[in-house]
């Protein structure tokens, strides 16, 4: 099915186009502020932890506390691009054209920082098992020690599935102005 022609129309504040859902995008402040609360609520105390264990010269607390920041600092991205694309939408049901362009870089941005963040997460783990084997650690530690990693691979990939949802609900919508 051909999507329908995206009709822009120039508003005081620049081109507009009708947005997708308005009554959904005025109400998605509110889903994705509990959406923010529960990721910082959720990765505070793995941050924290691993700063802490970290600065204690734990260096099976990095996941933990690169993880669980790029997941803080994504969530909250999200958030902002979102409330910026309902922030310019108006009476009439559009939204700016600089607005969804400019949520949708973030959405980008974010998903592939997850990406980078996940590849540095396998590193730390390959150091950890090698350093840990060569320390004569037992296999059942060094599984331990890779737990973190573990935990925090599974928070990132909720989150780039979250922006990878966003970006397709993008292009579906907007196809021209996310070319």
């Amino acid at each position: 099915m051909e999507p329908e022609p995206i009709r822009v129309v120039q508003g005081p504040d620049g081109p507009r186009v009708a947005a997708h859902n308005p009554d959904a995008l005025r109400g998605s402040g509110c889903a994705t502020a509990v959406l923010l609360i529960f990721f910082l609520v959720l990765s505070t105390f793995f941050t924290g932890g691993g700063i802490s264990l970290v600065l204690a010269g734990e260096w099976a607390g990095l996941p933990f506390a690169v993880g669980s920041g790029y997941v803080q600092v994504g969530v909250a991205l999200i958030v902002w691009a979102n409330r910026v694309v309902a922030r310019s939408l108006d009476l009439g049901g559009t939204v700016t054209v600089r607005a969804v362009a400019r949520a949708y870089r973030v959405y980008h941005g974010v998903r592939a920082g997850c990406f980078v963040v996940l590849g540095a997460l396998a590193a730390i783990g390959l150091v950890i098992v090698f350093v840990g084997a060569a320390d004569g650690k037992s296999p059942v530690v060094l599984g331990l020690m890779l737990l973190p990693a573990a935990l925090m691979a599974g928070l990132l990939l909720i989150v780039a599935g979250l922006t990878r949802a966003l970006c397709r609900s993008y292009e579906r919508h907007y196809p021209v102005l996310t070319g």
